[in-house]
Formats: structure tokens, sequence, C-alpha cells
């Protein structure tokens, strides 16, 4: 009995080592790309630099605002406020990640798609919205 015991012991230490180990992975992305995009709607400001500063709130499973417009050629700053968890912002199709904030210069017009890159419950997969970068 004492045994078994201590094999469940190891096996929740391993579990939770691996979901440590996920947290630090997925939250070290947001350091690993040097380019970001930007969002609107009245959550903008502009910083000394000319940046745009955008504010995006993120919590389980949306952000708000979940459509973000900017122009090509802007420099822009988007700040993810992190409500209930750490959950950051991914785009794929820019190669964009970050957890507290990306930053980048808009220098490809289109529409793309963001996501959450952190697993965060059932409604992980449904945590989307869309940049729109215009010409």
């Amino acid at each position: 009995m004492q045994n078994k015991k201590g094999q469940v012991v190891i096996i929740a230490v391993v579990v939770i080592a691996l979901i440590a180990a996920g947290f630090f992975f997925f939250g070290s992305l947001g350091n690993s790309y040097s380019n970001v995009v930007s969002i609107d709607g009245g959550n903008s400001a502009e910083n000394s630099e000319n940046t745009r500063i955008i504010n995006v709130d993120a919590q389980k499973f949306e952000y708000s605002p979940s459509v973000i417009k900017i122009k090509k050629g802007e420099h822009v700053k988007i700040v993810i406020n992190n409500i209930d968890f750490n959950h950051g912002m991914v785009i794929p199709s820019l190669e964009l990640s970050g957890v507290d904030s990306i930053e980048f210069t808009a220098d490809e017009a289109g529409t793309f798609e963001f996501r959450c890159p952190t697993p965060c419950g059932n409604g992980h997969r449904d945590m989307v919205g869309t940049l729109i970068i215009e010409e």
C-alpha cells in the first residue's frame, strides 16, 4: 500500500513539473519575435516615439476588442491586459507572439487572425480575433 502512495506522489510531481515547463515554454514565446501587430476602437494612444499603444483585454475565452485595425506603415504596440490568466496573443501568419505585449511596424496589408497561445480551458479554441492592416 505504501508503495502505491509513493508512486502516486511521484506521478503528481511529474505532472506538475510538465505543466510548469509548458507555461515556461509558452510564456517565453512572447519574447521570441521582434515584430508585432495592433488594435483599434478607442483603446489606443501615442507615445513620444510615435508608437501607437493599443490596449487589449484578454480573458477566458475572448479578446476585447476582438477586431484590431491599423494602417500599413504604422508602428504599434499591443499591450495585453491578461485579466484572469496569462493568455497572450499569437499571429501565426505574421510570426508574431507575446504574453504581455507585442510591438512592430505594419509592413503588410491584409486581414490576419490572432489567437491565444496558452491553453486556457474548454473554450480556448474559440479565443480568436482579427487584425486588419489597411493600405
